[in-house]
């Protein structure tokens, strides 16, 4: 039945159940979907996530967030790109061997920006 699955009704509002990691990574992903309206937040919230220890290998939200790691790098902001630069390579330590694939097509833009004459990271 309903209460089965991953979700939980409690006065009339649906909760989310899962694992605290996985619910973050969730939010993380979500509000890169918004586009340059969610970078900020999703960046703050992947910053959290990390501090807090709370991505492990495993999860694949972890890797979709890796995935997409492109549009952070797009930012004109250099505080933004300066956080971003820093939650790659923790998110990278965390993920181990499964981030390499992804690292290699983020590799051309991280040098292309660094190299950013108009605006210093």
């Amino acid at each position: 039945g309903f209460l089965d699955g991953p979700y939980l009704h409690k006065s009339l509002v649906f909760i989310r159940i899962g694992k605290p990691s996985q619910i973050k990574m969730e939010e993380v992903l979500n509000s890169m979907e918004q586009g340059s309206k969610g970078l900020t937040t999703s960046l703050k919230l992947l910053e959290s996530c990390l501090e807090e220890k709370q991505i492990r290998s495993s999860d694949p939200n972890a890797i979709a967030v890796l995935a997409d790691y492109k549009m952070f790098l797009r930012s004109r902001n250099a505080k933004v790109l300066q956080t971003a630069l820093r939650c790659l390579g923790e998110l990278c330590v965390t993920i181990g061997p499964g981030s390499i694939a992804h690292v290699t097509t983020i590799i051309p833009q991280i040098i292309e920006r660094l190299g950013d004459l108009k605006q210093k990271v």
